[in-house]
């Protein structure tokens, strides 16, 4: 599991506007969905491929930046107006939002397959 510095050396120097209890919150988030649905207990379209700590560190990016409203997708100069772009309904669809996101994309292998929920008795 990646911990909050990890994900913050991807994010950059630009701090989020999230408290500590939300980064962690959002982290470990990351790390779930990297082992549910990335992690082989479901067989999805997409595979992991590449460093799971890399992709855990970009998806959890990725997170921060959507709970923060987004990454931008047009600016006004005179008006000061920003828009941002409306997210999707399933965590792949999503991933394209950010630049983070878009990393984490670049590590997936695509499989035609069905989706499968192993149970583990």
């Amino acid at each position: 599991m990646v911990e909050v510095d990890d994900i913050q050396a991807v994010y950059g120097e630009q701090e989020p506007a999230l408290s500590t209890d939300k980064k962690q919150e959002l982290a470990d988030m990351a790390g779930r969905i990297r082992t549910t649905v990335f992690g082989g207990r479901v067989t999805r379209q997409s595979e992991l491929e590449g460093n799971p700590d890399d992709f855990e560190a970009y998806l959890g990016a990725h997170l921060w930046e959507i709970a923060e409203g987004g990454e931008a997708q047009s600016q006004s100069q005179t008006g000061g107006s920003v828009n941002f772009q409306h997210l999707q309904t399933n965590v792949e669809s999503t991933l394209s939002e950010t630049r983070y996101g878009r990393v984490c994309l670049m590590m997936l292998r695509s499989n035609a397959s069905i989706g499968i929920v192993r149970a583990d008795y």
